[in-house]
């Protein structure tokens, strides 16, 4: 009588690993390389369309916003203005950005509800707790040479 060998072969564990390598592999290919980037929307056109559906006038009509190429421009600009439609941001009937003459006056404190402080090294509004900041180009002098304008929000 022969003795019957039980279990596996050298053979059958060796194709086994390789099944589970080749596997694992196609796994991680699906998940992490294959895996499609999901679009996420441009920054301006979120921003302004925001700022649109939140009723804020100011952020839609005032504030400067980079662009891809460089520039500045308000939302409104970049929605009305056929020069930028290649953005892609759309008008917001919500919100008229239409000036009166109340809102002609651009001085930093009384007409752009601003104040004046001193830039932090880059040049830019230094930070508050809890708030974004925006520099502002005010139709006035800063009482204190180098200081810069800057409109806090929430």
């Amino acid at each position: 009588m022969g003795l019957k060998k039980r279990g596996l072969s050298n053979t059958s564990i060796s194709i086994i690993i390789i099944l589970v390598v080749l596997v694992a592999a196609i796994l991680v290919y699906n998940f992490v390389i294959k895996k499609e980037k999901i679009a996420e929307p441009d920054p301006i056109i979120f921003q302004c369309a925001s700022a649109c559906d939140s009723g804020q006038q100011v952020a839609f009509c005032n504030v400067e916003r980079a662009f891809v190429g460089g520039g500045l421009a308000t939302c409104n600009q970049l929605a009305t203005n056929p020069q930028y439609a290649q953005y892609g941001v759309q008008t917001c009937p919500a919100i008229s950005c239409t000036v009166t003459p109340q809102e002609s006056d651009k001085t930093c404190v009384t007409g752009l509800n601003a104040t004046w402080v001193n830039p932090t090294s880059d040049g830019s509004c230094p930070a508050q707790e809890g708030k974004f900041a925006r520099k502002r180009t005010p139709s006035d002098s800063p009482p204190t040479a180098g200081q810069i304008c800057c409109f806090y929000y929430n």
